[in-house]
């Protein structure tokens, strides 16, 4: 049986990956690496987040940029935004998170939208059970987040439908897992959220939200290998955001990110900053 270096297997590995082969490989690859890049609606994006799994855990990359509506319908740009947040570890269980889609609103009466103080505050005490089976352990998290929500008849008529999504990847019980919560907005009411199926060790590149023509690009470039350690997992999302948000001008799909590029970390240790956001 003949041997492989490391660095062979990582590119074999790339190569399977978008390859369809009914041979069984003649020596064992230790990953099936992807590439997902999503295109949520068929719209351009106006977040950025991506993510990547390694064997020492994960890194999570988003943009700065926000765009605001105020209560006359005009739009407020900052870009020093805080996008990726964290909870607390207990019980070897803890995560970062970060929301995309429609989060924020503010309107003349005074009334606020905001997701992500909603999920902050959902996310200070995490569930303490259902440690053992994590769809129903972020069922869990979803009801408490629609349940922070305020009734249907006062949610302000002029927010569009949309499908606003939050990102969850970190550890459950030890486990490494990353899944996604979507709240999709009807005219003018939610609809019970989904929680998509929670992915153990995700072996993928995943930009929860970005710009498809760079992940494309990046993977042709075979910058996108499957992380061997935590250093190529920061450099992996990093790279892509940072690419992502300096193409504003050249590439059609990059043309709402911008601002202050975000970089963590979530082991089994817990939650770090390699690239702290600037907080206006």
């Amino acid at each position: 049986m003949v041997c492989l270096s490391e660095e062979s297997l990582r590119s074999l590995d790339y190569a399977v990956s978008w390859t369809v082969s009914v041979r069984e490989p003649k020596c064992h690859i230790p990953f099936h690496y992807e590439v997902s890049c999503k295109q949520r609606n068929g719209l351009p994006e106006m977040t950025l987040i991506a993510t990547v799994w390694s064997p020492e855990g994960f890194a999570i990359a988003a943009d700065g940029l926000e765009w605001q509506e105020d209560h006359i319908n005009s739009e407020i740009m900052t870009e020093d935004v805080q996008k990726i947040f964290s909870t607390p570890f207990v019980n070897d269980t803890g995560f970062a998170w970060a929301w995309v889609g429609y989060v924020r609103a503010s309107f003349g009466s005074g009334r606020r939208y905001d997701l992500k103080e909603i999920t902050q505050r959902v996310m200070a005490e995490l569930p303490d059970d259902d440690l053992d089976d994590p769809q129903s352990y972020f069922d869990k998290i979803a009801m408490r987040i629609i349940y922070e929500l305020e009734p249907p008849d006062s949610i302000p008529s002029s927010l569009p439908d949309s499908d606003d999504d939050v990102i969850f990847v970190g550890y459950l019980a030890g486990k490494p897992l990353w899944t996604e919560i979507t709240f999709q907005r009807r005219e003018g009411m939610f609809l019970p959220p989904v929680v998509l199926e929670p992915k153990i060790e995700p072996r993928n590149f995943n930009a929860f939200a970005g710009s498809k023509t760079i992940c494309r690009q990046m993977k042709d470039a075979r910058k996108l290998s499957q992380p061997l350690n935590l250093s190529e997992a920061i450099s992996a999302v990093h790279t892509y955001a940072k690419t992502c948000v300096e193409s504003k001008e050249s590439v059609p799909d990059c043309k709402n990110f911008g601002g202050t590029v975000h970089v963590a970390t979530v082991t089994k240790s817990g939650f770090s900053w390699v690239i702290e956001p600037i907080r206006g």
